[in-house]
């Protein structure tokens, strides 16, 4: 069935968790302004899902912090 299929596709890393702007946030230890104003400038991709609902690919926010790493 095409449910198993979508279960072994994530356990071979092919499926992506999706973060509110909130949790993103909280995961870079930053505002949900800052986020907003990050995909406003285009550093975060995110995706609208309806006029209120955005989504951050956690993938896309690791890329993100890889990017800006400080030593």
């Amino acid at each position: 069935n095409s449910r198993d299929l979508n279960v072994e596709n994530c356990k071979k890393g092919g499926c992506s968790m999706y973060l509110t702007v909130a949790q993103a946030a909280e995961r870079l230890q930053v505002s949900t302004k800052t986020i907003f104003r990050r995909i406003a400038d285009g550093s975060i991709v995110a995706h609208r899902l309806g006029s209120r609902t955005i989504r951050i690919a956690e993938e896309e926010l690791e890329r993100y912090m890889e990017k800006h790493k400080t030593v």
